[in-house]
């Protein structure tokens, strides 16, 4: 069995600093190869002034490496990022910087295990049925209650294990991508996950999303 992977990016905000970031942490690294965790996928969207709000996100996924350079669970990792992107913030004077962040992390077996802080949502297809992977951290005024940096507290990281099975779809998005689009695109494109995620970012800015949207797709294929 094997892993095949697609992204895709759409600017909604042409004008303005570009608030996504996204890594894709695989096998073709040599790096992430010779560590043997698995491979990890993630998506960040910047919070903050438009002007700053891709920092905290940059900082976020470029951090992610540590996973694979120690022995550090991932919680651990998250705190580590959630320190610096505060430090950056009072250093520099970048006033409120945060991030969401949605990651998934597929170990050689196939074992996963998913993580996010904010609202950037992950979902998982598999046959007919749609599996919400991910927890929205808003509360009634819409207003996030999880993220990194943003305050001083570092608390609401959702995690979750399950096996990723033969022919499972799984996307991360930043909530700029409206999930029924992504849900269409998966079944359209299903073994194609560069179709899908192309497919899911259009279709969001076509149907009306203002924000800069990414998203990643995956699908687990029988050899």
């Amino acid at each position: 069995m094997s892993l095949i992977f697609g992204s895709a990016v759409y600017r909604n905000k042409k004008d303005k600093p570009y608030q996504d970031r996204s890594r894709l942490y695989t096998n073709r690294s040599p790096l992430v190869k010779a560590a043997n965790r698995g491979q990890l996928f993630v998506v960040a969207d910047g919070l903050g002034s438009v002007e700053e709000s891709e920092i905290a996100a940059d900082i976020a996924v470029k951090g992610l490496i540590e996973y694979f350079t120690t022995r550090r669970e991932m919680k651990q990792i998250l705190y580590k990022i959630h320190r610096q992107i505060l430090l950056e913030s009072k250093q520099k004077g970048h006033t409120g910087i945060g991030t969401t962040i949605a990651g998934v992390l597929i170990e050689p077996d196939f074992h996963t295990r998913v993580f996010n802080m904010g609202d950037s949502p992950i979902i998982q297809c598999r046959e007919k049925e749609i599996i919400r992977r991910s927890e929205m951290h808003i509360d009634k005024k819409g207003i996030l209650t999880s993220c990194l940096g943003g305050k001083e507290e570092f608390s609401g990281v959702y995690q979750e294990e399950f096996t990723f099975e033969v022919d499972d779809q799984i996307a991360i998005f930043s909530d700029g991508a409206l999930e029924e689009k992504v849900e269409l695109a998966l079944r359209a494109f299903k073994g194609d996950p560069m179709g899908a995620a192309n497919e899911a970012a259009q279709l969001s800015s076509l149907s009306g999303s203002t924000d800069d949207i990414t998203v990643i797709v995956l699908e687990r294929e029988s050899d």
